[in-house]
């Protein structure tokens, strides 16, 4: 009691409970006591009561019925050779589903387990030719993540100077001229794509690094919705980069960690509270692929500059076909690894 305690478990291997009932009265309730009658079972509840104890546990008697209720059903099967007369006495199936909540984890095999069918993916790495083993070193942490949920068909995109083997990556090339159009080479990664599987496709820049739980969360929820992922904008940190791509939210929401997205651009700095940072991935549900398809080539008929030639232009085309685009808050940080010039999403 000097210690601390909160209350005082007292106990007695004997049948009869005097030792119990004698030692509540000479303590007197300076704790609450708790008892635990398997011995003293015929003792009358009453006695306890009248002694002060506070809790009463009936420990085992759960297991020992059912170790009972095992033994004559056993019995039974062995000795009838049969399952009629046992299958009236026992719970259904359905009951055994019901307490196990089966329901969930059926939701949670579809968050945690890989992917019951392959994804497609699209990682777009072309870009400045002095980085290539920070590249390369980036694209195998991604394909470790990648293979950890079972996204198993994805095409790299990447400089056509780049000596890069992969027996993961579908690997494609681009030439120098094409290095800063994005949707450029969006649209090469995607010709490379023979079916576009059920599961839709992820779109991820090659110096994103997403964490495994992050991904499998994003890609396993609404499935049939266009999906960005917005970071928080004020506490992120890239010293070099002076503009980022921020997301306005939309004043409708699908739950507190689903909002819609109202617009995203290029901009130094963020306009109101919740504008966020994207994260540079996004994920297009299988029947949008076509979409984001002929967008490329509306964008590339159009003969842009190259920095208007980005997935964020991709983005803007959704939202103006009147397409809704759910923004999944992630309030981490968006942290720059000024060595291996990698984004890491926190």
């Amino acid at each position: 009691m000097d210690a601390g305690a909160d209350g005082i478990l007292i106990h007695s291997s004997k049948s009869s409970a005097n030792e119990i009932l004698q030692f509540c009265k000479e303590w007197d309730n300076r704790l609450p006591v708790v008892i635990v009658p398997t011995k003293y079972y015929k003792t009358p509840t009453k006695d306890f009561s009248e002694a002060r104890v506070s809790i009463v546990v009936w420990a085992n008697h759960m297991l020992r019925s059912s170790v009972k209720s095992m033994q004559d059903t056993s019995m039974q099967i062995y000795q009838e050779k049969s399952l009629i007369t046992v299958e009236k006495k026992i719970v259904s199936v359905n009951e055994v589903f019901r307490l196990q909540n089966a329901s969930e984890l059926e939701i949670a095999e579809d968050i945690y387990l890989p992917l019951k069918s392959q994804l497609n993916a699209v990682i777009l790495a072309a870009g400045d030719e002095n980085e290539t083993d920070n590249k390369i070193q980036s694209l195998l942490k991604i394909e470790k993540v990648f293979k950890s949920i079972g996204v198993i068909s994805t095409t790299c995109v990447i400089n056509e100077g780049l000596n890069f083997e992969s027996d993961y990556y579908q690997v494609k090339y681009v030439n120098s001229m094409e290095l800063q159009s994005e949707i450029l080479s969006l649209f090469t990664g995607l010709e490379e794509i023979k079916n576009i599987h059920e599961r839709g496709l992820l779109i991820q820049y090659g110096d994103v690094i997403i964490p495994e739980n992050v991904l499998r969360t994003f890609l396993f929820s609404n499935e049939k919705a266009i999906k960005i992922i917005g970071v928080d904008y004020k506490h992120s940190s890239d010293p070099k980069k002076t503009l980022y791509d921020v997301i306005s939210l939309s004043e409708d929401k699908m739950d507190q960690d689903h909002f819609y997205l109202d617009s995203i651009s290029l901009n130094d700095s963020y306009q109101k509270f919740q504008d966020l940072l994207w994260a540079g991935v996004i994920y297009i549900p299988a029947h949008i692929v076509s979409t984001v398809l002929s967008i490329c080539v509306k964008l590339m008929s159009q003969k842009l500059p190259q920095n208007q030639l980005s997935i964020v232009s991709l983005i803007q085309e959704l939202l103006g076909s009147d397409l809704k685009i759910l923004v999944e808050l992630k309030f981490g940080r968006w942290i720059k690894n000024s060595n291996s010039k990698e984004i890491y999403i926190l």
